[in-house]
């Protein structure tokens, strides 16, 4: 009898421990931007203001994102953004990793970092907001990506969609940089 319980604790554990173990599933389509389809325009994410894919300094494999103001001398924003299904009571984590390199790196009020917003089933209200506490600015590193994350949180009542947005914000004085995205990740998390 001792034999046979001990075997059934070892082997649950066993089992609670892979599950455990198992990181969650990125909700993201070409969350590192390889199947982007040219500089522009991406059949998986939304863009807004400048924004192009490169190769310049991916963290993985060969592409990722570039991000940089509208030079309208007024604070201004570019970014990316992504969608997918979620429901209330569930909690979610945006994550990305952002750069900035020494020939480009972010001058002034400029700033970067990532959101998750939650919205309604039609997508006409935003319901929630979150942002990373983390943000790229003038005094972060360059030629080192930064890991950005939203930290979990917790959808609201009536959500139907989680949105992932990476964005840059240019200070009205049109100062320079850019940022550099990849790996972008958003998970519904315990």
């Amino acid at each position: 009898m001792k034999y046979t319980i001990t075997v059934v604790f070892v082997l649950f554990y066993a089992c609670a421990g892979t599950v455990l173990g198992q990181t969650a599933p990125n909700l993201l389509a070409d969350s590192s931007f390889e199947e982007w389809g040219g500089d522009t325009s991406s059949t998986n994410w939304a863009t807004f203001g400048n924004v192009i894919c490169e190769s310049t300094s991916p963290r993985t494999k060969s592409c990722m994102v570039k991000i940089y103001g509208n030079f309208k001398n007024e604070v201004n924003e570019s970014g990316i953004y992504q969608d997918v299904p979620a429901a209330e009571g569930k909690r979610y984590e945006v994550t990305a990793y952002l750069r900035q390199n020494s020939d480009d790196h972010l001058a002034g009020d400029n700033k970067a970092w990532v959101k998750l917003e939650f919205f309604n089933a039609d997508r006409s209200t935003r319901l929630v907001t979150f942002e990373s506490q983390v943000k790229l600015d003038a005094k972060s590193p360059s030629k080192k990506y930064m890991f950005i994350s939203t930290g979990p949180t917790l959808a609201p009542k009536g959500t139907a969609f989680a949105r992932a947005v990476v964005l840059i914000q240019q200070s009205s004085d049109n100062a320079a940089g850019a940022v550099l995205v990849d790996d972008v990740s958003l998970k519904q998390v315990p």
